[in-house]
């Protein structure tokens, strides 16, 4: 679905992806991990037009999305849905004008009652139900991220972006989020990508995962493959993690 060719992104003297190549396959959870401050929220912003890129491609199946205009980046972005770091939930909006939001936005929707219909299904969809007149300021940290989920997918986009998708999350809300996200991707049948420092996540739900360092995808393939992974960075990042869960 997405080709990221030579990828190239610099802040300043510092460069943070350096010939990055990328395929997100469609249909598939890709898993993007690495140390923090490796890039990968760099990655996700240019992958989806928030950052341009000072050179190479990323192409979503025909289109280079780094060449088009803008008002084409806008129509690109219609088959787009993100769930960002903080759910990025408006404050001031209950939760049935927060999911509702991208509907009304693209006017996907032509009467409240349409919305509402919509609304429901999809807050069944991400086990959340009777909660639409509910205030963000009165959901918990697990239930502000399915409310975001809830509106990343209402508009049944072709690919979902995930950024951190557990942050400050407790290990056994965190692992319902995981389940949640590979249920919810089966039952849509649609495309992930995410980005994540949660092994445990990655670990239970991605088809392909890529160790981003130094600017560049160092590994990729499937869970088995990072696993025996030979990379000396790979090594060390997974021997961390694994002794971590020996000590708790």
């Amino acid at each position: 679905m997405i080709k990221v060719r030579d990828l190239k992104k610099s802040f300043y003297n510092q460069t943070v992806l350096d010939g990055l190549d990328l395929d997100i396959e469609e249909g598939k959870i890709t898993v993007i991990i690495g140390k923090s401050g490796a890039g990968k929220s760099v990655l996700l912003k240019n992958i989806i037009g928030l950052l341009k890129p000072d050179s190479g491609s990323i192409m979503f199946y025909d289109k280079d999305i780094t060449k088009v205009s803008y008002e084409e980046l806008k129509k690109i972005r219609l088959n787009f849905g993100v769930l960002f770091q903080d759910a990025a939930l408006f404050d001031s909006y209950n939760v049935f004008n927060n999911v509702a939001f991208p509907l009304i936005e693209r006017k996907i929707v032509k009467s409240r009652k349409q919305a509402e219909k919509i609304v429901k299904e999809t807050l069944k969809l991400v086990e959340l139900e009777g909660i639409e007149n509910k205030m963000p300021s009165e959901l918990s940290g697990g239930m502000k991220k399915r409310v975001g989920l809830a509106r990343a997918i209402v508009t049944k986009p072709k690919i979902i972006f995930f950024d951190e998708p557990t942050t400050g999350l407790d290990p056994i809300t965190s692992m319902s989020i995981a389940c949640l996200i590979k249920d919810m991707q089966t039952k849509l049948k649609t495309t992930c990508f995410i980005i994540s420092h949660d092994l445990a996540l990655t670990f239970k739900i991605a088809d392909n995962i890529g160790f981003l360092h130094n600017g560049k995808i160092i590994e990729f393939g499937d869970k088995n493959t990072i696993i025996n992974s030979q990379n000396p960075i790979v090594r060390e990042f997974l021997e961390s993690y694994f002794a971590g869960e020996k000590n708790d």
